[in-house]
């Protein structure tokens, strides 16, 4: 972590001279030794060209080279030659030299020299334009492989509608597509996923070719990193609600739950209010409700819900009895007025 950091701090005072005029074409020291770059041979090297490489060099840089070779032959340096050293004792053995290769695969930042312009790419976030992309200070050459593949990538990126970071951009709504816009596959703002891309555009026979080579690496890695391998992963995946199913779902129990508590409370409230209108009828217009109208309980007077004591007559004289019990004070006056 202190190595890391020291890097990190490094690589930014570089930088800053570098704005200011004081190192325009540096070079940045990579973390790890690139023991290929230091025999100066390709990755696809045999033993023979391995060693033969490493005779060559060890002969050149060695402390106690003769003086009799010539100067283009003989260049002492014990740094150097601890380098070639350790390079060729790491790429002599078959099982190191698998060893370092997968490292290299795994980690291949730590390896390379990064140059100011990668090193702007990278780490310096700030100076990105507003489509991500860091435009860089000097264009390919024309004809040359960069801008083919340069050209290339940008036609992939305007398939499928995605800027320089890999994320989907905006656009105009498509009918029937949703969420999606323009040539998306996926929502704005969602990542384009390199094994969907490769598998829609680079799916045929010779993508799942294996070599020998890569045989031999799968073999030791899963020996060596079978634990990695193993390791648990989060079990449920990532679920995208483009619908708003969950919410019209959530919203739907949410106003049953408010109905059905909200028909409890009126149900409990209008019981309620019924008695305290008893009540008040029983104490407000008691003397203006005639006596048949009420029922003594246990020293309580309820209202009766029907009025009179015969519910049929059969004829009118016995219906004017009946209002003359009814009514019996307004027969009085009527009686006396006379």
């Amino acid at each position: 972590m202190m190595l890391q950091k020291y890097l990190m701090q490094s690589k930014a005072s570089l930088y800053a001279y570098s704005r200011m005029g004081f190192a325009k074409n540096i070079t940045l020291t990579p973390q790890e030794k690139d023991y290929y770059t230091i025999l100066g041979i390709p990755t696809s090297s045999t033993a023979e060209q391995i060693k033969e490489s490493y005779r060559k060099l060890a002969k050149k840089y060695h402390p106690d080279a003769r003086a009799s070779e010539s100067e283009a032959e003989r260049d002492p340096n014990p740094d150097k030659f601890r380098d070639v050293n350790e390079a060729y004792a790491v790429l002599s053995q078959s099982e190191s030299r698998v060893n370092y290769d997968l490292q290299r695969k795994k980690n291949p930042d730590n390896f390379k020299a990064m140059s100011e312009f990668e090193y702007i790419l990278e780490k310096r976030v700030d100076l990105r334009d507003k489509t991500g992309h860091v435009p860089p200070a000097e264009r390919p050459s024309r004809g040359s492989y960069a801008e083919e593949r340069l050209h290339q990538l940008k036609v992939e990126r305007e398939k499928y509608n995605v800027n320089y970071l890999g994320y989907y951009k905006g656009g105009v709504p498509q009918k029937d597509a949703g969420p999606l816009r323009s040539k998306s596959i996926g929502n704005p703002h969602e990542f384009h996923s390199p094994q969907i891309h490769n598998y829609l555009e680079f799916n045929h026979q010779d993508t799942a070719f294996v070599s020998s080579e890569d045989a031999i690496k799968f073999k030791h890695w899963m020996g060596s990193d079978i634990v990695d391998f193993q390791r648990s992963r989060p079990y449920y995946p990532m679920h995208y609600d483009r619908n708003m199913d969950f919410l019209r779902d959530r919203s739907y129990w949410l106003g049953f739950i408010l109905l059905v508590m909200g028909g409890s409370y009126a149900k409990l409230k209008y019981s309620q209010e019924s008695n305290r209108w008893f009540q008040w009828i029983r104490k407000e217009e008691l003397n203006t409700i005639p006596a048949h109208h009420l029922s003594h309980r246990g020293g309580v007077l309820f209202e009766k819900q029907f009025v009179g004591f015969e519910k049929y007559h059969q004829n009118n004289e016995s219906l004017m009895n009946w209002y003359k019990k009814a009514y019996p004070l307004q027969f009085q006056e009527a009686h006396a007025t006379e």
